[in-house]
C-alpha cells in the first residue's frame, strides 16, 4: 500500500520564509519613506498657511509686513514663534530682507518627525517670496529646504539655500 505524505517539506517552508523576508526588506523602508513624506506634507501645509498670511499682507500694503499673524500667534520679522507649534515642528521663523523685496517663512522640524531613515531634526522647510523690487508686479515664491537629503521627500520645486543663492 502506498503512503501519501501530507504537509510541506523543509525546502518549501524555507522558500516561503525567504520570500517573506525579501518582501519585508522592500516594504519596510518604502513604508518609512511614505510616512516621512506624509509628515513633511503636514508641515508644508502649516508653512503654506503662514505664506498665505504673508502674501495677503504684501498684497494689501505693497510691502512685506513687520510681523505676520498666524494661528500660532504673531511672529515679528527676524524672530521665531513659541516652541512646539505643531506635532512635527519646533519653531517657525519669519524674516524679510534689508532691502524689503524678499521675505521667507520657515518651519524647523522637531525630533518627532524622524523616521529612522535619517535625522531631520533641526532641518527646515519653508517658502521664500520676492517681489523683484516692484511691489506692484506681484510675488514669486519658491519652496526651500535645508539640503539635498530632503529632496525626495518634498515637492519637486523645493530648492536649497545654495540653489536660491541665499548662502
Amino acid at each position: 500500500m502506498k503512503v501519501l505524505n501530507r504537509g510541506f517539506s523543509l525546502i518549501e517552508l524555507m522558500i516561503v520564509i525567504a520570500i517573506i523576508g525579501i518582501l519585508a526588506a522592500i516594504a519596510i523602508p518604502s513604508y518609512k519613506a511614505y510616512v516621512l513624506k506624509a509628515k513633511i506634507s503636514t508641515v508644508m501645509t502649516m508653512v503654506d498657511s503662514m505664506a498665505l498670511a504673508l502674501s495677503v499682507a504684501h498684497e494689501e500694503t505693497g510691502s512685506f509686513p513687520n510681523s505676520i499673524t498666524t494661528s500660532y500667534g504673531e511672529i515679528a520679522a527676524g524672530t521665531t514663534s513659541n516652541s512646539n507649534v505643531g506635532d512635527y515642528v519646533t519653531v517657525v521663523h519669519y524674516n524679510k530682507s534689508v532691502s524689503g523685496n524678499s521675505a521667507w517663512v520657515v518651519a524647523y522640524f522637531s525630533s518627532n518627525l524622524d523616521a529612522d531613515l535619517f535625522s531631520v531634526f533641526g532641518q527646515y522647510i519653508g517658502i521664500a517670496f520676492t517681489d523683484g523690487g516692484d511691489p506692484n508686479a506681484g510675488l514669486s515664491s519658491t519652496c526651500m529646504i535645508t539640503d539635498d537629503s530632503l529632496k525626495s521627500y518634498v515637492p519637486n520645486n523645493c530648492k536649497t539655500w545654495a540653489e536660491l543663492g541665499l548662502t
